[in-house]
């Protein structure tokens, strides 16, 4: 996601996940189904819009201020409270594939609390149908669960301290990001979040097994080095 400056105030994140529609709508954002002009709409009552800063890229990756670009490839981008947080919607074809809303790295290479635990998600969201072991934390001192609800087109970012392979998946784990995509067509939204476009990860991804210890026999990160 592209860092941009931000002068809004600090977000209170229920005003992000508590979307007025079910995922994976988002705050009337479909992905698979919402055209490139309609979103540029529905920035329009986004959270935040008006205290925060806003912009679009083209499919170049430039920044593009107060207009839509023509690329049938876009994204939205809106940076919440200072750079704690931000929201992101990718267009592809000229329609929406995801919305991410997702935290940010703070000085000490943490990332920023979105103040929701993975109980909190499962209540809002349902149980996790699979999920697999992410990307390390920039620190090195976390890794990333990745758990997929595949029929609500809803992926769940979850840190955990544990550097092993074998990791409780506890209640309690805070949550970095939220994903909300179109369930037919998972793979681009999952890659992107990924930061991992040559990984074959499919066959990486164990079903959910409640809170319990898990050991993941492979992560994300080694999959493109060792298909």
């Amino acid at each position: 996601m592209v860092i941009l400056a931000s002068c809004g105030s600090n977000p209170d994140f229920d005003d992000l996940l508590l979307s007025t529609c079910p995922a994976p709508c988002w705050f009337g954002v479909i992905p698979g189904k919402t055209t490139k002009g309609e979103l540029a709409e529905l920035v329009k009552t986004f959270p935040f819009y008006q205290q925060n800063h806003a912009i679009w890229r083209n499919g170049q990756g430039t920044g593009v201020e107060n207009a839509v670009p023509e690329d049938p490839n876009t994204s939205f981008i809106m940076m919440i409270g200072n750079n704690l947080a931000g929201v992101e919607v990718e267009i592809k074809d000229n329609i929406v594939t995801y919305v991410l809303i997702d935290s940010f790295v703070k000085n000490s290479d943490e990332y920023q609390d979105l103040g929701f635990t993975l109980e909190d998600m499962i209540q809002l969201y349902g149980q996790p149908s699979d999920m697999f072991l992410g990307s390390g934390c920039p620190n090195g001192l976390c890794q990333n669960i990745y758990l997929v609800n595949s029929q609500k087109g809803v992926l769940i970012v979850a840190e955990s301290r544990e550097q092993s392979k074998e990791i409780q998946i506890l209640p309690t784990l805070p949550i970095r990001s939220v994903v909300f995509f179109d369930p037919p067509n998972a793979k681009d939204p999952l890659l992107r979040v990924s930061s991992n476009n040559d990984c074959n990860f499919y066959p990486l991804r164990m079903p959910w097994q409640g809170y319990t210890t898990v050991e993941f026999s492979r992560s994300l990160w080694e999959c493109g080095l060792n298909p």
